[in-house]
């Protein structure tokens, strides 16, 4: 999205200020959903944002910027470098700089910088449809990492995700007959049965399709105490312990189970309207 150019010009040392403001301390490990339009006239553009993140976190932390390229079956295989990621400029510089390292996992790749980076790539890319305990936001939830949502809200907090699956819901774990199956064993399989796989992972074998309303989750949160909100530049932003949102989230869906999303009848033909990829339900 082209930024406004009357919007307000906003400064790297304003950026890791409101990061600051908003609880993010040196030694911390952050995983960062972001949208580079939405907090205004960026000076240094993604780079900036990259920086900020880094100069508050310091040496001692880590960062990881999610560079998903979503589940269109005709790009799995394609060497990684290939695909256009859709989840915004600032992983994607963040990807395309010497000083991160870089996952290779055909769905769900992830960027990452700091002492935990090397670690939390090798887990992302090694199974396919990771279970929650074997997933690196689980990992960094258990040694208090959190979750940064610099201009953008909760349809694209994979943290979520997390909640999700622990809370078994039905929609979710349609795909656990695979929970243990390696990328590289996934690659292998045929194109057909790779297909088959990903139309369970993304549900549309279940009976029902779905309408997502993942910024459901904000009351619980607030409710527990368990997020902070803030402006910088002239976007809302929100940062929480992935530990917090996780117990939170578990809670609430246990109570309701679709508080996340409403079931909704398929009509007649759905199943040739449906889109190859649908990065709303693909984000983990």
């Amino acid at each position: 999205m082209p930024v406004d150019p009357n919007a307000p010009v906003v400064t790297q040392s304003q950026i890791a200020a409101g990061l600051r403001s908003l609880g993010l301390a040196a030694g911390e490990s952050i995983m960062v959903h972001s949208s580079l339009s939405a907090l205004g006239n960026v000076q240094g553009g993604a780079n900036a944002v990259i920086d900020a993140v880094l100069e508050v976190i310091g040496p001692k932390g880590t960062v990881v910027f999610p560079t998903f390229t979503g589940v269109a079956i005709e790009l799995i295989g394609k060497p990684i470098t290939d695909l256009k990621g859709y989840t915004g400029i600032v992983p994607a510089t963040a990807r395309g700089r010497g000083d991160f390292i870089s996952g290779k996992h055909p769905l769900y790749s992830i960027t990452a910088k700091g002492p935990l980076a090397q670690k939390w790539v090798d887990m992302e890319d090694k199974y396919i449809f990771p279970s929650a305990q074997k997933k690196w936001l689980y990992d960094m939830g258990q040694v208090g990492g959190k979750t940064l949502l610099l201009g953008c809200d909760h349809g694209g907090n994979s943290s979520i995700h997390v909640a999700a699956e622990l809370a078994r819901l039905e929609y979710k774990i349609q795909d656990i007959q695979w929970w243990d199956m390696t990328t590289e064993e996934f690659l292998k399989l045929p194109r057909q049965r790779q297909k088959e796989m990903m139309d369970a992972h993304m549900g549309f074998k279940l009976p029902y399709r779905l309408d997502k309303h993942m910024n459901s989750i904000e009351w619980p949160l607030v409710e527990a105490k368990a997020i902070r909100i803030g402006i910088i530049g002239q976007a809302e932003c929100r940062i929480m312990k992935i530990a917090d949102l996780v117990r939170v989230g578990v809670e609430a869906l246990k109570k309701n189970p679709w508080l996340l999303a409403d079931r909704l009848a398929k009509p007649e033909g759905w199943e040739k309207l449906k889109p190859p990829a649908d990065p709303a339900m693909s984000k983990h």
